[in-house]
């Protein structure tokens, strides 16, 4: 990677302490300004990781982080610009 590191992204998520959530991404996103595939989506919560499902802890938050995986073709030039994934929707929903 030139230029950059790559980060996850960071949620705060509130709700009725020890309440069981689940998360939903989209199957595929589009980067910019290159348009790579970003997908793989993973799911990372504090209070128990799992791939789809987190849990509200006792105090009633929850901060899970988000990754991804983006296919970056060989031989690929970014010019020393950084890709950045655009905003897309994390569905959560009680379970």
């Amino acid at each position: 990677m030139t230029g950059g590191s790559a980060t996850f992204g960071a949620y705060l998520i509130t709700g009725a302490a020890n309440s069981v959530y689940g998360v939903s991404f989209p199957a595929a996103t589009l980067s910019t300004p290159h348009a790579l595939t970003v997908r793989a989506f993973r799911f990372y919560s504090a209070t128990g990781n799992s791939t789809m499902t987190g849990r509200i802890g006792p105090a009633g938050t929850d901060n899970p982080h988000v990754g991804a995986t983006i296919s970056v073709p060989c031989q690929f030039k970014s010019d020393g610009i950084d890709e950045v994934v655009p905003s897309f929707t994390l569905t959560v929903t009680y379970q």
